[in-house]
């Protein structure tokens, strides 16, 4: 849910923000925003690396978590960057953190549900991408409406900044919570 509220905007108001805020054309945009979501990918290869070597490590427990909780915090920094960046590819290069980290925690996300679904794993998957499909949906519209609020102090953009931060700063801390050494049914 708190992950595709700070990660949505990406893919739905980042465009806007370049072009209006940053005056960017729309071809220049749509390659800005391209070499931000394309970090994901990245981050999908490097993250299913690091939950690998994280339980390898750590353990399950906290293999599965670290990655998870360090990714989500890092993406919270890298939205309170762009409040501090005068620049577009400033902001592209804070974006481009936030969906490498984003997609960097994946591999940890699906790894501990399937440790704690068993049988049951493929429900615990459809709930989980149900809320995240919510976080999304309610990532969208919240956006014009902090720009909206906003709009006369001229705040509109660092609230929606710091929102999406503060989104992923609940993920990383939510995460900590997870216990993957405890299965859902034990039988």
């Amino acid at each position: 849910l708190c992950v595709n509220i700070g990660w949505v905007f990406l893919v739905t108001w980042l465009p806007t923000y370049l072009k209006e805020t940053h005056k960017v054309s729309d071809s220049q945009g749509a390659f800005m925003v391209t070499l931000v979501l394309s970090m994901g990918m990245l981050g999908q290869l490097l993250g299913g690396r690091a939950t690998d070597w994280s339980v390898t490590r750590f353990g399950l427990r906290l293999g599965r978590v670290l990655p998870i909780s360090i990714a989500n915090c890092i993406a919270c920094v890298a939205y309170v960057a762009c409040l501090f960046i005068d620049s577009a590819w400033g902001v592209v290069a804070c974006c481009a953190v936030v969906s490498l980290m984003t997609d960097f925690a994946n591999p940890s996300i699906w790894a501990f549900m399937q440790d704690v679904g068993g049988r049951n794993t493929g429900a615990i998957f459809g709930w989980a991408n149900m809320w995240g499909n919510f976080g999304a949906s309610v990532g969208s519209m919240i956006v014009p409406s902090l720009l909206l609020y906003g709009a006369s102090s001229g705040s509109g953009q660092s609230l929606v900044f710091v929102t999406c931060a503060l989104a992923f700063f609940i993920a990383g801390c939510a995460a900590l919570g997870m216990d993957a050494t405890k299965p859902l049914q034990t039988n």
